[in-house]
């Protein structure tokens, strides 16, 4: 994979994690919220909580978007965390608390099984770390950094990471330029010294070069199509037959 940079002007190496060096398949986010929602109803099941798949998935929706409403009024260059989701979600299906732990594990044990590391990435970011360059990830996401550095492991063992950023620790996003003025303190490095890797052309290039870094944009354009696609089937007669099924 070749990098568009001059390697002395860079010192450090920033990448975006989902699609980027985490990848996923052709499924829209709804299909693997239907899904994860499966996992969790047997997980709860087991735990003596009598919850169906439909439950789970319907509510799950319904939390996420009340959610990032709310943020858009209150707090528009923020985040969503997800444990503020799980509270939304178990507070209306009349779970204990606990639950949102067996829910949490089931959403990762499915990102764990269904990514897949971008291994020329990732081989490139550890030649450019052996010669001496810092690595380190920023994310978009309402995962917690703990998660991300778990998934990593998981499903990149050995990669050439050396920090993980998430907006929704830093309640600040890419999206609004603000988390990567964040982290170029938090790391204490001047943006024109760093070089920003991502697939999202807004996120990951234009608001990057906002706040002054160097940007190479990766896009994934096949993958989002096919996305788009899945979408639509799930929505259809095809999609709403999969969701009862789930129940």
């Amino acid at each position: 994979m070749k990098l568009r940079f001059a390697p002395t002007s860079i010192d450090v190496i920033s990448v975006d994690l989902f699609d980027t060096v985490l990848l996923r398949d052709h499924r829209c986010e709804r299909r693997r919220f239907l899904l994860m929602a499966r996992q969790a109803a047997q997980a709860l099941r087991q735990a003596g909580h009598d919850v169906s798949a439909d439950a789970l998935y319907r509510s799950r929706l319904d939390a996420q978007r009340l959610a990032y409403r709310a943020l858009e009024l209150a707090r528009p260059q923020g985040d969503v965390p997800l444990a503020r989701i799980y509270h939304m979600q178990t507070t209306v299906l009349g779970l204990p608390a606990d639950a949102a732990e067996r829910l949490k594990a089931a959403e990762l044990d499915f990102e764990a099984a269904s990514l897949r590391p971008n291994r020329r990435l990732l081989h490139r970011l550890a030649a450019l770390r052996a010669g001496g360059k810092r690595v380190i990830a920023i994310s978009d996401i309402y995962l917690p950094r703990v998660d991300l550095c778990s998934l990593l492991g998981r499903v990149a063992p050995g990669h050439p990471i050396d920090a993980v950023y998430c907006s929704a620790e830093l309640n600040l996003t890419k999206r609004s330029s603000e988390l990567f003025r964040a982290v170029l303190d938090l790391e204490g490095v001047q943006a024109r010294r760093v070089l920003h890797l991502g697939d999202d052309r807004r996120a990951d290039h234009e608001m990057a070069r906002r706040a002054g870094l160097h940007a190479q944009w990766l896009p994934r354009r096949r993958m989002k199509l096919l996305r788009k696609l899945d979408g639509v089937l799930l929505l259809s007669g095809a999609g709403a037959q999969a969701a009862a099924g789930a129940a």
